[in-house]
C-alpha cells in the first residue's frame, strides 16, 4: 500500500508538471513550477507594452490562488529595450540565463537587500544593459559567466562578502571598482576593462586569469596563486612594474605579452613561458631569481624587449639568446649566486654591453661566451680563485686598458698569474665575494636562522 501511494504521488507531480499552465498577472507572464509557487516567463507573443520601471511583485495571483515568486525564467525579458529599471522581490531564488540580457536601457537594478533567499544569477542574465552600478545582495554565492558582461556604463560593482562562483565582466569599459570577495578561487574575468586599475587578490584565489586589456597601473601577486594562466595580463598596458613570486608553478603562454607600459619585472618562480613578455616594448629590466629551470627557448619569451640590464641567478637563463632583441642593448650583466657555468656563446655580441659581474659560483664559461662585447669597461670577477678558460671568451674585449677587471680582496695575484684573465691590463682588489662566510640560507645575514638550516640540512642526511 505505501508503494502504491508513493506512485500516486509521482505520478501526480508528473502530470502538474506536463500540464503546468502559463497565466497572466498585471501584465506578466508566469509558469507554475510548483504549488504555490512560479516563474515570470516570456509569453508566447512577447512583451510589447512594458516600459520603463519594472516592478516583480512577491506574488501573482491566478483563480484566487497566490503563487510565490521564486524565480526569474530564462530570457523572460530579453531585448525588452524599454525597461530602464527594475525591482527584484525578496522571495526570488535565481535569476536565470539571458533574463534580461540587451535590455539595452536598463540602467538600475534594485534588489531585495534584505532577502536570504537570492542565490544565484546565471549566465548573460545582465548583458549588454545599461547598468550604471550594482550592489549583489549578500544571500548570492553564484554569478556565472558573462551575467554582466558588455555593460558599457558599469562602473561600480559591490559582491558579497563570500562566494563560490563568478563570471566574466569582460567589456565594461567603465569599470573601475569591484571587489573580490575571501572564499573565491576562480572567476570569468575582466578583459577590456579598460578603466580598472587596481584589484586585490584575495587568499583564496589559486589561479589567476582574464585581466587582459585592463587599465591595471600594478598587480600584487600574493604567495597562495600557483598559476598564471595564458594571456592573463596581455595588453595591459598601464603595468609598470611586476613581481612573479616563487610559489608560481605553472605560468601560461602569452601572460604578459604587448604590456607595453612594463619597465621592469622580477622572476621569482620557476619557469618562463612561450612569448610571456614578447612586445613589451619598453621593458629595461628583467631580475630573475634562482629557480627558474624552464625557460622557452625560441627567444620569443622577451622578443621585442629592449632590455639594457639584466641580473640572472639561474644557470637555465643565462644566455642571451633567450632574450631575442636584447642582444643590442643589454648594458649591464649581473649574475649572481645560482649560477654556476655559461654556455658557449652565451653573451657572444652583445654590442652595448658596458658592465658584467661574475658571481663567486661561477666554475666555468664556454668558449666565445663574451667575445665580441668591444663595449665592455668594467668586469666584477666575484670568484676567489680563477679557473682556465679559453681565449676566445674575451675575443674582441678591449684588456689592455679600456677594461678593468676587479677580483676579491686578496686574489689579484692568483688572476695575474692565470692565462687569459692576466691580459687584463688594470686587475684591482675591489670586488667583494658575494658569499658571506656562515650565511647558511644566503639571505645576506648571519643569524639564527642559519642555525635552524644546518639542523635542517642534517636532520635530511
Amino acid at each position: 500500500m505505501k508503494k502504491f501511494y508513493l506512485s500516486l504521488v509521482a505520478m501526480f507531480f508528473a502530470a502538474l508538471t506536463a500540464s503546468a499552465e502559463d497565466f497572466m498577472y498585471e501584465g506578466l507572464a508566469y509558469n507554475i513550477i510548483a504549488f504555490q509557487q512560479v516563474e515570470v516567463t516570456k509569453p508566447t507573443a512577447g512583451y510589447t507594452n512594458l516600459g520603463g520601471d519594472l516592478v516583480i511583485p512577491q506574488a501573482a495571483y491566478n483563480d484566487g490562488t497566490s503563487y510565490d515568486v521564486i524565480y526569474i525564467g530564462e530570457k523572460a525579458f530579453q531585448n525588452c529595450t524599454t525597461i530602464t529599471s527594475v525591482t527584484i522581490p525578496g522571495k526570488v531564488e535565481s535569476i536565470k540565463k539571458s533574463a534580461f540580457e540587451y535590455c539595452t536601457n536598463l540602467a538600475t537594478i534594485n534588489f531585495d537587500q534584505n532577502s536570504a533567499n537570492l542565490k544565484e544569477i546565471r549566465g548573460w542574465a545582465f548583458q549588454g544593459t545599461a547598468v550604471t552600478s550594482v550592489t549583489i545582495p549578500e544571500s548570492v554565492k553564484s554569478i556565472y559567466s558573462g551575467a554582466f558582461e558588455d555593460c558599457p556604463n558599469l562602473t561600480t560593482v559591490k559582491l558579497p562578502n563570500e562566494m563560490e562562483i563568478l563570471g566574466s565582466f569582460a567589456r565594461c569599459p567603465k569599470l573601475t571598482t569591484i571587489n573580490l570577495p575571501e572564499g573565491i578561487e576562480y572567476w570569468g574575468g575582466f578583459q577590456d576593462c579598460i578603466s580598472l586599475k587596481s584589484i586585490t587578490i584575495p587568499k583564496s584565489v589559486w589561479r589567476l586569469d582574464g585581466f587582459r586589456n585592463t587599465g591595471l597601473t600594478s598587480i600584487t601577486i600574493p604567495s597562495n596563486v600557483t598559476e598564471i594562466s595564458g594571456g592573463t595580463f596581455a595588453e595591459c598596458k598601464n603595468l609598470t612594474t611586476v613581481t612573479i613570486p616563487s610559489t608560481v608553478t605553472t605560468t601560461g603562454s602569452e601572460s604578459f605579452r604587448d604590456c607595453t607600459g612594463l619597465t621592469t619585472v622580477n622572476i621569482q618562480n620557476n619557469m618562463i613561458a612561450q612569448n610571456q613578455f614578447n612586445g613589451c616594448t619598453s621593458l629595461k629590466t628583467v631580475n630573475i631569481g634562482s629557480n627558474v629551470n624552464s625557460f622557452y627557448a625560441s627567444g620569443q619569451a622577451f622578443g621585442g624587449c629592449p632590455i639594457e640590464t639584466l641580473n640572472i641567478g639561474s644557470n637555465k637563463a643565462a644566455n642571451i639568446a633567450l632574450y631575442s632583441s636584447a642582444k643590442s642593448t643589454l648594458k649591464t650583466l649581473n649574475l649572481t649566486d645560482g649560477v654556476t657555468e655559461l654556455p658557449e656563446s652565451a653573451f657572444e655580441g652583445c654590442s652595448a654591453l658596458t658592465t658584467v659581474t661574475l658571481p663567486s659560483t661561477l666554475d666555468g664559461i664556454g668558449n666565445s661566451a663574451f667575445s665580441g662585447c668591444t663595449k665592455m669597461r668594467e668586469l666584477t670577477a666575484k670568484m676567489e680563485r680563477p679557473f682556465a678558460i679559453d681565449a676566445s671568451v674575451f675575443n674582441g674585449v678591449q684588456q689592455h686598458g679600456y677594461c678593468d677587471l676587479h677580483v676579491p680582496q686578496g686574489s689579484s695575484g692568483r688572476y695575474k698569474s692565470m692565462e687569459v684573465w692576466k691580459e687584463f691590463y688594470v686587475i684591482d682588489e675591489g670586488a667583494a665575494p658575494s658569499y658571506i662566510r656562515g650565511d647558511v640560507n644566503s639571505d645576506g645575514t648571519v643569524d639564527i636562522a642559519d642555525v635552524v638550516s644546518v639542523l635542517n640540512i642534517m636532520a635530511e642526511q
